[in-house]
């Protein structure tokens, strides 16, 4: 199969092959192919992307190294690059894009790239138990409050020396945000019912999909917490607006020696 030029289209031109070329799932020995079409020859799929810059250099997706992020889309692999380039520093990061985006294995990978000796902990912020919020991320000192019958290292003092990943930071309640701030401006924590602090070494990747400036409006958010949080801003695509990325991605979660059926395939590119 090649690809010819024909005055303001492109054209999939079936070049002798045993069992042709399908444009969309069609038979066609030579057809106009249009912006998103899916041309497949043999087992590999083509993709024509129209109307945005070609990569420069192009784009190469090999050899992976770990603390690295492979995408074919020339304006989120610039977005990986400038990240990879403030891997290795404290600058906090925040992560916007919606549900299933890949916000935390973007966090992740950050941490491997980091070089950081401590630990990834992740922290769902929508799914800590309310009324022990700040409990779970500082910590307590026993006899604290009802039930609190030992001390208890928090999640932030956990991730000291490695990197605290607060994945849905917009629903974080009033009260935390304050207390984060502070660690966040004295690289120290005090758990709850304690006399005095402890310091703490962390790098913070915080990520939403949420609108934090629409929550500040409304009163919901602290905007100088977006401030500490925002030292590298990075917006991710839905997942179904990466067609594109569609190889990558399966060359990571699927094993190399499993061969996924033409009809998956044609299905996952058909979604969204």
């Amino acid at each position: 199969m090649r690809f010819e030029r024909e005055r303001a289209h492109w054209l999939a031109v079936d070049a002798g092959s045993r069992n042709g070329i399908l444009v969309n799932g069609a038979k066609q020995e030579r057809a106009i192919v249009l912006a998103h079409d899916i041309v497949e020859a043999g087992r590999s799929f083509f993709l024509l992307r129209t109307g945005e810059p070609a990569a420069e250099p192009a784009l190469d997706l090999a050899p992976r190294t770990p603390g690295t992020l492979a995408t074919l889309d020339p304006r989120l692999a610039n977005a990986f690059d400038e990240l990879r380039r403030i891997a290795t520093s404290q600058l906090p990061v925040l992560i916007g894009g919606p549900t299933g985006a890949g916000k935390e294995r973007v966090a992740r990978t950050l941490h491997e790239a980091s070089r950081r000796p401590g630990a990834f902990v992740a922290v769902n912020c929508g799914a800590l138990p309310t009324g022990l919020v700040e409990s779970e991320l500082f910590g307590h000192r026993k006899g604290a409050f009802s039930g609190a019958i030992a001390d208890q290292l928090g999640l932030v003092a956990a991730s000291s020396h490695g990197t605290l990943f607060l994945d849905e930071i917009g629903d974080l309640p009033a009260p935390a945000q304050a207390a984060l701030l502070r660690v966040l401006e004295e690289h120290e924590v005090r758990a709850v019912g304690a006399t005095t602090t402890t310091a703490v070494d962390l790098r913070v990747v915080a990520a939403t999909h949420r609108d934090l400036d629409e929550l500040v409006e409304d009163g919901a958010f602290r905007e100088d917490l977006i401030a500490r949080l925002a030292g590298f801003e990075i917006e991710l695509p839905p997942l179904a607006a990466r067609r594109v990325d569609l190889g990558v991605m399966l060359a990571e979660l699927v094993p190399p020696t499993t061969q996924l059926a033409a009809t998956a395939a044609r299905a996952l590119f058909a979604y969204g």
